[in-house]
């Protein structure tokens, strides 16, 4: 089968592996594919990539088809999920995540020195850190889904709101930098270089993880009860 090197693997779709797994074996559904327009050859022709290790960061495992579960079953495996990637030691792919990924964060946000880097390289950081605070503010997009949750399921329901007022809080350290001077610009880049201003920043993020632990807290009373047939 023929190569082809492909790094930009979103919503591509893989199907089988070579190699013992060194290659994987999918269709290129980003082959600026235009439905009515481009011949179907252009994505139902199975395409391999090689280093899909390095290449892929992100993937979903469907594993044939199953029976639905109840809406109840699937927000108990959710919050199951949720609960045991917070509380997770081990790292995936040689990265932290969860609660330790927080800490890391905020640790190198507030300790990391800035002094000797260049203003090019000051701004890299700003925005891996900015890519950072997106990861937290989606946590908003969450919000609707435990409001159903909460009316659907009466007994959660106190859970739910106290869950979703904090993730809300939380998800709100995503445009904290704003108040503090930090903007997309070389100000605000060399303000980022600053100890003092990132601590700042640190010790509002520190607060925001709070929130997202008694978040987690209020995940675990639920399953608690679930497990007890309350």
């Amino acid at each position: 089968m023929s190569h082809i090197n492909h790094a930009d693997y979103n919503l591509n779709v893989y199907f089988g592996y070579e190699d013992d797994g060194r290659k994987i074996i999918g269709y290129n559904y980003n082959n600026g594919y235009e439905a009515g327009v481009s011949p179907a050859s252009d994505v139902s022709v199975p395409v391999t990539w090689d280093n899909w290790e390095n290449n892929i960061s992100g993937y979903i495992l469907l594993e044939g088809k199953t029976e639905t579960s109840s809406e109840r079953d699937m927000a108990l495996s959710t919050f199951q999920f949720i609960v045991e990637h917070a509380k997770r030691k081990t790292e995936i792919k040689g990265k932290k995540v969860g609660f330790a990924a927080w800490e890391s964060f905020l640790y190198h946000l507030e300790n990391d020195d800035f002094t000797d880097l260049s203003p090019e390289e000051v701004k890299n950081r700003f925005f891996i850190y900015c890519d950072g605070l997106c990861q937290i503010y989606a946590r908003k997009n969450a919000l609707p889904y435990y409001k159903h949750l909460a009316d659907k399921f009466p007994k959660w329901r106190e859970y739910l709101e106290k869950a979703a007022l904090a993730l809300d809080e939380c998800a709100s350290y995503g445009g904290f930098l704003w108040s503090q001077g930090f903007t997309f610009d070389d100000v605000g880049f060399e303000r980022f270089r600053s100890l003092k201003a990132r601590k700042i920043l640190a010790d509002a993020g520190r607060e925001a993880m709070q929130k997202d632990s008694y978040t987690v807290e209020q995940f675990e009373k639920i399953l608690e009860e679930s497990k007890l047939g309350k």
